[in-house]
């Protein structure tokens, strides 16, 4: 039986920025080399709340709630040949600077998802509420489902809320 390696990138922006991706994610990393980061950084992200009192399903399920709600939003920004924070911008279909994700409708993330992250994981916060400085800088307002591609599909603003929840929070770095 052979065993081979395969190595996938993707990128929003081109083809290059899909090799550099694949160069900088993976480099020259044994599939063994490669699980063990994910799981050292997995295991870094989710140590950070502890449980205790539950049993073995309620902690399974707990640590597996967490771990899904840490997959989202998604992180649709690159790093450029040079080092920057870049990301393709549905609004004016150009590599723009900044941050920026998707993959969230904020009628319901706002109430828990944001203010949860603003407490535990308030440096991947930072990086989205620049991403919503960017969408709101390029679309003309703040986003309330923000998928990969353009959306204007939702009525009132509760994304704003996200932006108040971190200010509230002494998020308070909005000089973007």
């Amino acid at each position: 039986m052979k065993r081979f390696t395969l190595r996938v990138a993707s990128s929003f922006i081109s083809l290059e920025q899909a090799e550099l991706n694949l160069q900088r994610e993976l480099n020259k990393d044994s599939f063994d080399d490669t699980y063990t980061k994910a799981k050292s950084a997995w295991n870094e992200k989710l140590k950070r709340v502890e449980v205790a009192g539950g049993t073995i399903d309620q902690m399974r399920t707990f640590y597996s709630c967490l771990y899904r709600m840490l997959c989202f939003p998604h992180k649709m920004y690159e790093i450029d040949k040079n080092g920057k924070v870049v990301h393709y911008s549905p609004y004016s279909g150009k590599t723009e600077a900044g941050y920026r994700f998707a993959g969230t409708g904020f009628w319901d993330t706002f109430r828990a998802l944001y203010p949860f992250l603003n407490l535990v994981y308030p440096g991947i916060n930072v990086e989205m509420q620049k991403g919503l400085i960017s969408d709101y800088k390029e679309g003309g307002w703040l986003p309330e489902w923000s998928s990969p591609s353009y959306s204007d599909i939702m009525i009132g603003n509760n994304s704003a809320s996200v932006v108040a929840d971190a200010y509230v929070k002494g998020l308070r770095w909005l000089r973007y």
